[in-house]
């Protein structure tokens, strides 16, 4: 929402942080951090970002800074006396919207300038818990461009002035940075957002979800009362395919798969399809249509992938059990003929049963179903 955030500080950290996403950086934030702050604003990024826009740095030596934090100064220059004024803080808005931007290239940049970047290791949290860290891993969280405005809230022995800086509306909400990490250590993706999603079967609630370092998207379809005590909930989890999904490519039964799974959700008015960003049993689109050359040398799915340097099944279903668990779904009735797919859940303590989704086989899917069968144990036939 674009709020202000104050984090509290960990071990090595002296002061508290006010935080506030680059890119929701308003003028309030701006003007109120240089009317009642004694420092300076600085804005945390994802090493990713500043290698993308070339950001030079040097190795932070800031009293307090933790030893690992790199600094960086950049774009137009601005000193405290600066900030008091509409236009210095409209273009300081300006630099910290583009630090952010997909959109900004780095010849976009001049540089040196005075406005600190703090570069947030990677890893975040799980690797330094420092506040760079944990405001990067906040925006990660949060589904936003892993940017943050900094104001560091320098700890007093008289308190009235910092229990004066914010009015009544102002006040901002508290987290601390180790509040940050131990959710980074027990999550490995966070819900964004959920929106109603009509489709020709039935009105589904689609819920967002986000894996925290990567950011790649997680769709849960939800149909029904998940907490319901009618029968067990039907499940699919179903892995990305642009090329049968999107296309209908018959090479594969993906979109036909797909379509059967909401279908029977849909006639029965309750259950989840889970819709995993694993393009090519985990290798990417780019490498999928590398290994469909090969399958057209006579390669079958397994020696393709192979072949190029890849796993046979490089998914993994930890973000799809993580978003069962969180719905309390811990009994399931799974439409799937992957047996890898069902010892995943029985692992992580959910009770399947297996539903079977069979697709009759045409002409061009037939040697890679029968692959499936053989190679990998799919199920067919009767349960």
């Amino acid at each position: 929402m674009g709020h202000m955030i104050l984090i509290q500080g960990s071990l090595f950290e002296i002061d508290d942080v006010l935080c506030q996403a680059a890119q929701h950086s308003n003028r309030e934030f701006i003007h109120l951090a240089a009317k009642s702050m004694d420092t300076y604003l600085s804005v945390a990024l994802a090493g990713e970002r500043m290698e993308a826009l070339h950001l030079s740095f040097i190795h932070g030596d800031h009293a307090t800074s933790p030893p690992d934090t790199a600094l960086t100064v950049r774009i137009k220059a601005y000193t405290r006396g600066d900030l008091s004024t509409s236009l210095y803080i409209d273009e300081c808005i300006r630099t910290i919207h583009a630090l952010v931007d997909p959109r900004t290239q780095p010849e976009d940049i001049e540089q040196p300038g005075k406005i600190m970047i703090e570069r947030a290791l990677a890893g975040g949290t799980l690797k330094q818990a420092g506040y760079s860290e944990a405001a990067v891993d906040l925006m990660r969280i949060a589904g936003l461009e892993p940017g943050a405005v900094l104001c560091r809230v320098p700890q007093q022995k008289d308190t009235t002035r910092e229990q004066d800086t914010f009015n009544e509306e102002e006040q901002p909400g508290i987290i601390s940075v180790d509040a940050i990490a131990r959710y980074r250590r027990e999550h490995r993706l966070s819900f964004i957002s959920q929106v109603q999603l009509p489709t020709h079967e039935a009105l589904f609630q689609m819920h967002h979800y986000q894996e925290i370092d990567t950011s790649l998207p997680y769709l849960a379809l939800v149909l029904g009362d998940m907490q319901s005590s009618q029968q067990v909930p039907l499940v699919r989890i179903h892995s990305a395919c642009m090329t049968g999904d999107i296309f209908g490519s018959q090479r594969c039964d993906c979109q036909a798969q797909l379509h059967a799974a909401l279908h029977t959700i849909a006639t029965e008015e309750r259950g989840v399809l889970l819709y995993l960003p694993q393009e090519g049993r985990g290798i990417g689109l780019s490498a999928k249509l590398q290994a469909y050359v090969l399958q057209e040398q006579g390669y079958d799915t397994i020696e393709a992938n192979e072949r190029l340097g890849y796993a046979a099944d490089a998914r993994t279903f930890e973000s799809a059990i993580e978003i069962l668990l969180e719905m309390g779904l811990r009994n399931v009735r799974l439409m799937t003929n992957n047996p890898q797919k069902i010892q995943a859940l029985e692992e992580s303590g959910i009770t399947v049963e297996r539903i079977a989704l069979e697709i009759p086989s045409t002409k061009n899917n037939a040697f890679y179903l029968q692959t499936k069968h053989e190679r990998f144990g799919h199920l067919y036939g009767p349960i």
